[in-house]
């Protein structure tokens, strides 16, 4: 990994937080249309190679931050009509975890709190189940990836409060009370 060998470079120059793109299986090379969110080996590299990757940053002083896309997911199946809407792995859901107000993809969920991504099926971040499953695999992902995500106390209040509320919502006891002690302290990004 070219990004491995230029860590102490990098770390001289006075750069403090490295940006590491998603790393989850996904259809499209950059990372941005996810498929299986628990298979860490992309184009990027294995699982391995990035537990490596981190490890070397944080050993020459650089926080990483990674990113993650939870906002929509590709499908591994088509349903009845032939949508793609029937996801496999271990979130193996149906299409009550899509949003219910986007033509393309005919979910089942509720409307959509936001602008649909057309490209794939919007998740519906209402149902519980979807939360849980999330929650879980976020949990999964800090094991994973070796304290990758930015502590918290690095942040300023009012990013620290958005990061942590724009995927969960802060009444919802449902977060608070799941893998508390892997959340303390960092931050989880999503993004678009």
């Amino acid at each position: 990994m070219e990004l491995k060998e230029k860590a102490s470079e990098i770390s001289s120059l006075g750069f403090t937080v490295i940006w590491l793109p998603t790393p989850t299986e996904s259809v499209s090379p950059e990372g941005y249309m996810p498929k299986d969110l628990y298979n860490l080996n992309s184009r990027y590299g294995t699982i391995d190679e990035l537990k490596d990757l981190v490890k070397s940053l944080h050993g020459v002083g650089l926080k990483v931050l990674g990113d993650v896309v939870l906002n929509h997911r590709c499908a591994h199946y088509q349903n009845q009509n032939g949508v793609w809407n029937i996801f496999g792995g271990r979130l193996n859901w149906d299409d009550r975890a899509v949003v219910g107000d986007d033509p393309h993809f005919q979910g089942r969920g509720n409307k959509s709190s936001g602008d649909n991504f057309h490209a794939a099926p919007n998740i519906d971040h209402s149902q519980d189940f979807v939360r849980k499953d999330l929650i879980e695999w976020l949990c999964w992902l800090r094991l994973k990836r070796e304290s990758l995500f930015l502590p918290l106390s690095i942040m300023p209040e009012r990013i620290r409060k958005a990061c942590i509320f724009s995927l969960f919502d802060p009444a919802s006891t449902l977060f608070f009370s799941s893998c508390q002690k892997f959340f303390d302290g960092h931050v989880w990004i999503h993004t678009h």
